[in-house]
């Protein structure tokens, strides 16, 4: 993207702030990629506004950097609201931002939009502002209820909730998807989807896989590790987990398959990051710390609160191994970070990451479903400090050189410039 441009990001659950709590409910790796592209974007001298929902008394605006700023916009109640139940509120957000927009008669050049939520949206106000539409699904319906529906845990989780509004969700997402002028995946894995489950035109799609800043994760020698590890409480053999409290994150598939981790490594413990803020994620925790007293680990298993971001780094360095076992993930951001960090990682294959490593080289790839492979992959790291030592430094050598985010940005940033492009030089291919 040559020409400076003002550029409208839609991410519209979650709390999107300027300094996020990671882990609050829908608080996650969307909602750090969002902030830190519209940094990078606002970086190469664009104007960057972040429009997301307005909600527990937030700030109607907030500055990100330079260049790049929140505006958030009040629909729904004034109290948070999960993504699934989002779609009852889109059209008020869209009218509430459209009325934002012609009060201080702001111009934009284009909408990236993010998740389906922000996808719909996008594609209204798109339409009305006459710009093109660049949308950057994240995680894909049918891709998720398929996922979910392998596992009789995560399928009887699902169906105790009710319906988790997938039919409306792959509906809004099969409109969005054929009708944006482009497509940003995350995998190639998540672009073949988007063309045979939704009918999206190939020629529409890009693949740019998420960034991790080298500058922030990176490893540090065995000495500092020790420290961190005794600051942290640590040990050389726990095993590294955190994310959103969400069925589809597989945190109780590590709880299974500690116990078949201890007959091989004796002292290997689980340390969980996780928060539970929602009364359905307090009874996730609830079923996990169960789980794990049936399977006789209670002992072995240390829940930790969600991490601060600055501390996000160090957590990652302290892991004996870091463990990605989710039943669905679209990429795997906190993958990246801990390999860049240089834990020696274990990674699902039911996800868009797996397709990006080189198994005997980078990590280790699993099925999360099979037990034993599980515990079988991170008891071969635990014990076998050589080849440990190997995926850690061509691990991080590889993700910080492949994952830099100052390639994410400016393969966005190009896509975004072709989509403007388009629409000045011929009728978009829809």
């Amino acid at each position: 993207m040559t020409a400076q441009r003002s550029i409208l990001l839609l991410s519209i659950h979650g709390y999107v702030a300027a300094r996020p709590k990671l882990g609050r409910s829908d608080t996650g790796g969307q909602v750090s990629f969002v902030l830190e592209m519209a940094r990078r974007l606002a970086r190469e001298g664009h104007r960057v506004t972040v429009a997301t929902r307005r909600f527990d008394g937030q700030p109607r605006a907030e500055a990100i950097a330079s260049g790049a700023s929140i505006v958030r916009i009040p629909c729904g109640p004034d109290r948070f609201v999960a993504k699934e139940a989002m779609h009852q509120h889109l059209a008020e957000f869209v009218t509430g931002f459209l009325a934002w927009q012609r009060g201080r008669r702001r111009r934009f050049d284009v909408v990236y939009s993010h998740y389906w939520d922000g996808g719909w949206s996008g594609g209204v106000i798109a339409e009305k502002l006459g710009v093109p539409h660049v949308h950057m699904p994240h995680s894909l319906g049918i891709w998720k209820r398929e996922r979910m529906e392998v596992d009789s845990v995560a399928r009887a989780a699902r169906d105790v909730g009710g319906s988790s509004g997938f039919d409306e969700r792959i509906r809004c997402e099969s409109l969005t998807y054929r009708a944006c002028d482009r497509l940003i995946a995350t995998s190639p894995r998540q672009a073949e989807i988007l063309c045979t489950a939704y009918g999206a035109s190939p020629q529409r799609i890009a693949v740019i896989p998420p960034g991790v800043d080298p500058e922030r994760f990176f490893p540090v020698p065995d000495e500092a590790v020790a420290r961190i590890r005794q600051r942290l409480g640590f040990r050389p053999h726990d095993v590294y987990a955190l994310g959103r409290l969400a069925q589809n994150k597989g945190f109780d598939l590590l709880i299974q398959a500690l116990p078949t981790l201890r007959e091989i490594v004796g002292d290997a413990r689980l340390q969980l990051s996780v928060s539970a803020n929602t009364a359905a994620e307090q009874r996730l925790a609830a079923s996990l710390r169960h789980l794990a007293a049936a399977r006789g680990v209670e002992d072995a298993v240390v829940f930790r609160p969600s991490v601060r971001d600055e501390e996000l780094a160090d957590h990652y360095r302290a892991a004996g191994v870091f463990a990605l076992p989710s039943r669905y993930e679209p990429f795997g951001m906190t993958a990246i970070e801990a390999m860049a960090c240089g834990a020696p990682t274990v990674v699902t294959n039911a996800g868009g990451l797996s397709g990006f490593l080189d198994e005997n080289h980078l990590a280790l790839t699993v099925d999360p479903e099979r037990r034993r492979e599980l515990a079988g992959a991170l008891a071969r790291l635990l014990v076998d400090p050589h080849f440990a030592a190997r995926l850690s430094v061509e691990g991080s050598r590889h993700v910080r050189h492949a994952f830099d985010w100052s390639r994410t940005a400016k393969a966005t940033a190009d896509v975004l410039e072709g989509a403007i492009a388009s629409r000045h030089e011929s009728p978009c291919d829809r």
